[in-house]
């Protein structure tokens, strides 16, 4: 039997099925119209939840490795070796000539003539040390001026500032090994150390300069041995003096935690706040650089037969992080959160677990370098370049 249609009730239900479909194009049409109204009227309340994305995604590429224009690069007028350093928000360089102060956009702000035969700068808060190594002279400069000069009966042995731009020199002295001067920001003289057996070699203030740490070095058992003493400027003598360590102590550097960590020539040791040896770490290869900051430190070692270095991140004694290289490397700088390496041709951020988390390519000119917030300043032969390095 056939099957009839009834073209009355086809029409019917196509005509429905075209009105439920644009029924629902209608309904999406006017829901997108009134959220559209509604994100207009409200709009002060949404746009700031979007504010940084664009500066977000520029600090994703930033760190391209492309060197700043205008002002850069700075080009090195003298004709020796030369040092930059930071003293506020500003770069620093030393030549055989002159001191010089720029602004991280390469602007020079300041200029000044020295006439040291060996000059050697130290950077502080908001002030420069620069003196004669091997001889009698230092001055402290500014941005604005010369705050003081100063001349000493001894040869300069080193020479350091503070976080407040309080000042130690050590000298040689007759009838002592070495003898310490401190002083005030305003030059005046506050305290003075006067070692017979054991020589000065590195000085280090804790936060307010009401006191300081010294590394000093001697001789026992005819083999050189160093030692921490920490003073107290209020008192005559010294609080305490550490359990010696058989290296040539060349750095010693108060931690963020008050812990104490000393680089020496054959190994690194580690101090609690109070004086108490912790541990130590022997090298087994040269060491060609160190750095610490926050409760973390770093140290660079070669391995000239491969030319190659190792890179040793300490934040436990007990557990040194040990990172082989490929290539060599030429400085190291520890800030509060990661740590950077200077290759022959790339500069990169490592966490302190040991996680390489970003690098740039550099030219392989580039001898150091120094941070100023997300500024990359390249320490080169004949000029210093400016690159950004998101950290």
């Amino acid at each position: 039997m056939a099957i009839e249609y009834n073209l009355n009730d086809m029409q019917n239900r196509r005509r429905k099925k075209k009105l439920v479909r644009f029924l629902k194009k209608a309904a999406v049409v006017l829901a997108i119209v009134a959220l559209g109204v509604l994100a207009y009227i409200f709009r002060a309340k949404w746009i700031p939840l979007f504010e940084g994305i664009g500066a977000k995604y520029q600090n994703s590429v930033r760190n391209s490795g492309e060197l700043a224009e205008d002002n850069f690069p700075i080009k090195i007028r003298g004709t020796t070796e030369h040092e930059i350093g930071v003293i506020e928000n500003y770069l620093t360089y030393l030549d055989d000539t002159h001191f010089y102060m720029y602004s991280v956009d390469g602007e020079l702000v300041a200029e000044r003539q020295h006439s040291y035969s060996s000059p050697i700068l130290k950077s502080g808060s908001k002030r420069a040390l620069i003196y004669d190594c091997g001889g009698k002279k230092l001055k402290v400069e500014s941005r604005q001026k010369t705050v003081y000069e100063k001349e000493f009966e001894g040869n300069i042995i080193l020479a350091k500032l503070s976080g407040n731009d309080s000042a130690a020199v050590v000298s040689e002295s007759d009838g002592f090994a070495c003898v310490m001067y401190v002083y005030n920001p305003d030059g005046t003289e506050r305290y003075t150390i006067k070692n017979v057996d054991a020589r000065i070699t590195d000085v280090d203030f804790y936060v307010g300069s009401a006191g300081c740490i010294t590394a000093n070095v001697g001789v026992k058992g005819g083999k050189l041995i160093s030692a921490i003493s920490k003073y107290d400027f209020s008192k005559t003598e010294p609080d305490w003096q550490s359990e010696p360590v058989d290296t040539y102590a060349i750095s010693a550097e108060i931690l963020q935690n008050g812990d104490i960590a000393v680089f020496g020539d054959t190994k690194f040791a580690y101090y609690s706040s109070d004086g108490a040896l912790a541990g130590t770490y022997s090298y087994p290869s040269s060491l060609s650089g160190f750095s610490s900051g926050g409760s973390t430190s770093a140290i660079l070692l070669e391995r000239e037969e491969f030319r190659k270095s190792t890179l040793v991140i300490i934040n436990d004694i007990n557990n040194p992080i040990t990172i082989e290289l490929d290539k060599t490397a030429k400085g190291v700088y520890t800030s509060e959160k990661e740590v950077y390496v200077l290759t022959s041709d790339e500069l990169v951020a490592y966490s302190f677990d040991g996680v390489k988390i970003d690098s740039i390519s550099v030219s392989d000119n580039y001898t150091g370098f120094v941070k100023i917030g997300d500024h990359i300043f390249l320490n080169g032969y004949n000029e210093i370049n400016r690159t950004d390095f998101t950290g």
